[in-house]
C-alpha cells in the first residue's frame, strides 16, 4: 500500500513538473514580450526592467530560477497589480473554495447514476420530479452566476 501511495505522489509530482515546464517554454516561445503592451519606453528603461526580472539571462537559468521559486512557493510579483501573486491568491481563495464546494456538491447530488439499466442524458433526473430537467437548467444558470461573480470580485 505504501508503495502505491509513493507511486501516486511521485506521478503527481512528475505531472506538475511537466505542466510547469510546458507552460514556461510555451510562454517564452510566444511572440512579443512582457512590455509590448506598455507605453513606449527607452531602450535603457527596457533593459533595466529585463534585468530586474532576470529576462536578460539565458533561458536555462530563467527556468532553473523559476522552478526553484515555484518549489519555495514564491510566485513573484504581479506587474499589473503591484502585489505578490501569493497575496492575490490568498485574497481570492475563499471564493474558489466556495465554488469548488458547490461544484463538488452539485456533482455528487446530480451526477451520480444510481440506476445503470438505462442510459438517459441526465440519468439521475428520472428519480426526481418530472420537471427535473428545468430544475437542472436553473442550477446550471446559478452555477454560471457564481462563477462570473467569483471571477470579477
Amino acid at each position: 500500500m505504501l508503495r502505491f501511495i509513493f507511486a501516486r505522489v511521485g506521478g503527481g509530482i512528475l505531472v506538475v513538473l511537466a505542466a510547469t515546464t510546458i507552460a514556461f517554454f510555451l510562454l517564452r516561445a510566444a511572440p512579443g514580450g512582457p512590455f509590448d503592451g506598455e507605453a513606449k519606453m527607452s531602450a535603457e528603461v527596457k533593459r533595466n526592467l529585463e534585468k530586474s526580472l532576470q529576462l536578460d539571462k539565458p533561458l536555462y537559468v530563467q527556468y532553473a530560477t523559476y522552478i526553484t521559486n515555484v518549489v519555495q512557493f514564491d510566485l513573484g510579483q504581479s506587474i499589473k497589480r503591484r502585489q505578490t501573486v501569493n497575496e492575490l491568491i490568498a485574497k481570492q481563495f475563499p471564493y474558489s473554495l466556495k465554488l469548488g464546494a458547490f461544484a463538488l456538491t452539485f456533482a455528487v447530488l446530480f451526477g451520480v447514476d444510481r440506476d445503470r439499466k438505462h442510459s438517459d442524458f441526465i440519468p439521475i433526473t428520472r428519480n426526481l420530479h418530472p420537471n427535473a430537467e428545468n430544475f437542472l437548467c436553473i442550477e446550471f444558470h446559478l452555477t454560471i452566476e457564481v462563477i462570473s461573480h467569483a471571477a470579477f470580485v
